[in-house]
Formats: C-alpha cells, structure tokens, sequence
C-alpha cells in the first residue's frame, strides 16, 4: 500500500533541495501548483503520469522517491543499491563471489524473461 502523505513529504523535501517552487516544478510538468500542493499534502494521489513527470522533473527515479525517508538527505536517501552494498558488506570474499554469480546469472534470466514477454 502507498503511503500518499510519506510520498508527497518525499517530493516535497527533493524538490527544495533543488531550490524548486511549487509553482516551477507545476511549470515544468505542465500541472497547477494546487495539484503539487495537494500531491505533496498527501490530499491527492498523483496519477502514475504525473508521478512520473515529477520524478522526470526532480531527476529522481520513481522507485528511489517512493523509498525515500523524508528526514534523509538526497546523499542518505534508502535505496535499492543501499541494501545490496549492505549485504554485500556482510559477506566473506568467498561469500561474495557467490553473490556475484548469483546476481549475474539472475540478471540473464531476468533479461531473458523480459525478451520473451516483449515478443
């Protein structure tokens, strides 16, 4: 489930880092800056377009803005290479060359998952 009301605090706070109004990044996404009031209120739920559009906006992927703690800064914000760098960090150098592997073969299966689905 979405967190509407952590997601808009989330734009609010990447926003301001970027010295951005409501009403330039409502410019820049072709929106009212009511509507970026609101999404960032948590009040309205953003269609997936216009949370694209912002994340387009603020340079930042879509996933990283949903994960975001909005008490981080953009540098300590909670990403998905967070964890793995973590939990790479935990594991013995023979550990981690498993790990790799595992990832690389993981990684060609995804990719081939995804090539048959497109087709």
């Amino acid at each position: 489930m979405i967190d509407y009301i952590a997601l808009g605090k989330c734009i609010r706070k990447c926003r301001k880092e970027q010295g951005l109004t409501q009403a330039k990044l409502a410019e820049m996404i072709d929106i009212s800056s009511n509507h970026i009031s609101k999404v960032e209120n948590g009040t309205t739920k953003p269609s997936l377009q216009v949370f694209a559009d912002i994340a387009d906006a603020l340079n930042v992927p879509m996933d990283q803005l949903m994960l975001r703690n909005p008490n981080k800064s953009a540098a300590g914000s909670s990403t998905y290479t967070d964890k793995v760098n973590q939990i790479f960090d935990s594991c013995t150098a023979k550990q981690k060359i498993s790990v790799i592997q595992i990832l690389e073969e993981l990684n060609a299966m995804l990719q081939t998952d995804e090539h048959e689905d497109s087709e």
